[in-house]
């Protein structure tokens, strides 16, 4: 194999009666590319290629769940370029995603930040965890079904089991566009009050959780309470669970056993998409 002079690449045949023919290479040719020489025609001497062993760095765990967390979010239809993700990681510190979209974010492009400094961005999180220390886990999304809701709706009330967590804990926000200011952080942090979502109008979804899980299977959960609410007001009019079986219901939802049943289903679904690894 030429490579540019003064060298050639040249490798040792198994048999040396055997010569290699255009004929003889074809995809899985037994090859053993650690006998690899460069020759060099110059002084007619030969140097061994020696390989070295790639050494993969483990992604730290913390980093490894909030990386799947986004890609969950993105294979569910949730998130597009621009979303905010973040996660406590002690009582003053949290990871925050970048202004890198979900398919370009690394381990290095998660930022960890404390939230005893001032924030050039994502002030609406750091303004929630000082607020609310039941809170571990934040989610900035832009579900279609949920902006379309927050366009028409006065109160949720659910019709389906999943929606039951938001009855009674889900308020508009009416302020449009992004978060930038302390003092915009601050109405949306009263706004939300003691709720598990917020629906921005015409921008997005923010919703809370006491873990990553959490957060973001509360945000897939949302999204399909109001795409069974569109559903049903296409059908009739949809009949509202009562507020005493929605907190039957909602305490359940949220069960260990149940929140590791659907993180799994949503893994699956994102594994079968792409090759990335998924953290458990």
């Amino acid at each position: 194999v030429r490579l540019p002079d003064p060298f050639v690449l040249s490798f040792p045949l198994s048999n040396p009666a055997e010569s290699l023919t255009e004929n003889s290479w074809a995809p899985g040719f037994p090859l053993d590319t650690s006998s690899f020489t460069f020759y060099s025609p110059s002084n007619s001497s030969f140097v061994s290629l020696q390989k070295s062993p790639k050494v993969v760095k483990p992604m730290d765990h913390n980093k490894e769940a909030f990386i799947t967390a986004c890609r969950i979010l993105e294979n569910e239809g949730l998130a597009t370029a621009f979303f905010s993700l973040s996660c406590r990681i002690d009582s003053r510190r949290i990871l925050i995603n970048s202004n890198h979209g979900h398919t370009l974010l690394t381990e290095e492009s998660i930022q960890l930040r404390s939230l005893d400094d001032t924030p050039e961005s994502g002030a609406a999180h750091h303004a929630i965890y000082n607020a609310r220390k039941d809170v571990n886990a934040v989610v900035h999304a832009h579900p279609p079904y949920s902006i379309a809701l927050g366009t028409v709706m006065d109160e949720f009330l659910p019709i389906h089991h999943y929606g039951t967590i938001f009855h009674g804990n889900i308020r508009v926000f009416e302020s449009i566009g992004q978060i930038n200011s302390e003092e915009g952080a601050q109405q949306l942090v009263e706004c939300l009050g003691n709720g598990r979502a917020l629906l921005q109008r015409g921008h997005g979804t923010l919703v809370v959780g006491n873990s990553l899980v959490e957060a973001v299977l509360a945000t897939i959960y949302l999204e399909e309470s109001a795409r069974i609410l569109y559903i049903a007001q296409n059908m009739g009019k949809p009949r509202p669970l009562p507020k005493n079986l929605s907190e039957q219901i909602g305490c359940q939802v949220f069960k260990d056993r149940s929140n590791r049943k659907a993180w799994d289903f949503y893994k699956a679904r994102l594994q079968k998409v792409c090759r990335h690894i998924v953290s458990e």
